[in-house]
């Protein structure tokens, strides 16, 4: 019994993905609803709201456009080559929730000073993480489509809503066969 719940959470915490290219998706459509709204809110505030930070004058801080592309270009091509840097042949990477916390500390500190850059690079792979029907961390969206790998990073927002849909679904569908859940 407890070798199960032992499995059961690390299930939770990293699910096991699918290739990308096949058509299988890991979120239902509570998660993908949610990623479109998170990405929709940050797209918005990247582009609309004037980013100038008070304190400091940092080059291409307070510059949309420079943010914009930084976000959309220059981030995804940076993460895309730390991937790769691992090896195309190294395991699945599969990390829960520190890294997540770490991860999220880096993105909200460098937010701080290039807010735009921060946005787009956050809120432009939601929108592909919601159409391919992905989980996991919107850093290693791109990553993962470009080299055609599975690595998985928590999602703080995102991974428990997922894994309240799988629980949900597993139950609804067990019910509808006839099977007790107790």
């Amino acid at each position: 019994m407890n070798v199960y719940r032992q499995h059961q959470t690390r299930e939770e915490c990293c699910p096991p993905g699918a290739e990308y290219g096949k058509a299988r998706r890991t979120i239902g459509p509570w998660g993908t609803a949610a990623r479109l709204v998170a990405a929709a809110g940050g797209l918005a505030w990247a582009v609309v709201v004037p980013h100038e930070h008070p304190l400091l004058d940092l080059p291409g801080a307070s510059s949309d456009a420079v943010g914009l592309l930084v976000g959309l270009v220059v981030a995804p091509i940076v993460l895309t080559l730390a991937a790769l840097a691992r090896g195309r042949s190294a395991p699945r990477l599969q990390l829960g929730h520190g890294a997540a916390c770490a991860v999220t500390v880096l993105v909200v500190g460098v937010a701080q000073f290039y807010p735009a850059a921060t946005l787009m690079t956050v809120s432009a792979p939601l929108v592909l993480l919601a159409a391919l029907g992905r989980n996991g961390c919107e850093l290693l969206a791109v990553p993962n489509l470009v080299l055609r790998r599975d690595d998985y990073l928590f999602c703080l927002p995102f991974s428990p809503l997922d894994a309240w849909e799988r629980r949900h679904q597993t139950t609804a569908s067990r019910a509808g066969a006839g099977i007790r859940t107790e």
